[in-house]
């Protein structure tokens, strides 16, 4: 609980790691890490039809969430740019706001990443939708070193739940401090005993623990006809048969094992796991 100190420093935390983690989502995407900053506002962005006015909501309780502000000067110079690094000049719209989502995907995911570690609790995005009038977020203004303004929110739901569930889990920890502290020892119970006799060495298995497997992962498939493929150029856009928001597969030895989500960790692509399949799926996946 000590770290995580009070509503208002850890608002301040979480406004932080965004900036640093759209950043680095940025400079993975770019090559270019931007200069990101703060900047005091007397009045909110205009969210019109244009802008990325988003709500993620998290899975600590129906008001708890994270929320976006990008108007359409600030998500268009973010997509371009990455677009521009793979040598797409010239993009649409769709294609700009889509590179766009994301990179803002990839930071918030990141961000609530970091918040389930600090605070020793597991925090996954659900499924956003638009930022209404009605929604009360703690807003902060950001400025990017282009001059392009955006807005970075956390609701008063995400911090408290955060708090009270690491204050309720330090509790067994300072009970457990008390009763060492009166001088009862830690007792070694039976359970605990034959844990410990069980965990021999397992011949058959210890052969096997050092044997290496490739992993891979698979972001989707597509059929094209030679034709098409014999097109294909630098720059060219192959269009796979899993959206956005669909879970990747990580495979073992050209197995699927486990479907997990995109993430960035210190400016590295990882996967973080979501499902592990059954063994039944996993023969169906064989290739």
């Amino acid at each position: 609980m000590s770290e995580l100190a009070s509503h208002n420093e850890l608002i301040s935390w979480l406004r932080t790691r965004f900036e640093e983690k759209l950043a680095d989502v940025i400079d993975s995407m770019t090559g270019e890490r931007p200069t990101i900053t703060a900047v005091e506002a007397s009045e909110p962005l205009e969210r019109d039809a244009s802008a990325v006015a988003w709500l993620t909501p998290v899975s600590l309780g129906p008001e708890a969430g994270l929320a976006t502000v990008f108007p359409m000067e600030t998500w268009r110079a973010i997509g371009q740019k990455a677009l521009e690094a793979v040598g797409i000049e010239d993009g649409d719209d769709d294609s700009i706001r889509g590179t766009f989502l994301e990179i803002q995907n990839q930071a918030l995911t990141s961000v609530l990443w970091d918040l389930g570690q600090r605070a020793k609790v597991e925090i996954s995005m659900e499924s956003g939708r638009a930022l209404e009038p009605t929604d009360t977020f703690d807003f902060q203004r950001f400025q990017l070193q282009t001059g392009s303004p955006f807005e970075f929110g956390v609701s008063s739901a995400l911090v408290d739940q955060v708090i009270a569930i690491a204050s309720e889990a330090e509790k067994p920890r300072e009970a457990r401090a008390a009763a060492a502290s009166s001088g009862g020892g830690p007792s070694t119970t039976r359970a605990e005993s034959t844990d410990a006799a069980a965990s021999g060495p397992a011949s058959t298995l210890d052969l096997l623990l050092d044997v290496e497997l490739p992993v891979s992962v698979s972001f989707g498939r597509a059929q094209v006809p030679l034709k098409d493929v014999l097109k294909l150029t630098s720059g060219s856009i192959v269009e796979l048969n899993r959206t956005v928001a669909e879970p990747v597969e990580i495979i073992v030895n050209n197995c699927v094992i486990a479907r997990g989500e995109v993430v960035v960790v210190e400016g590295n692509y990882g996967i973080r796991i979501q499902e592990i399949i059954s063994r039944a799926e996993r023969l169906r996946t064989l290739n």
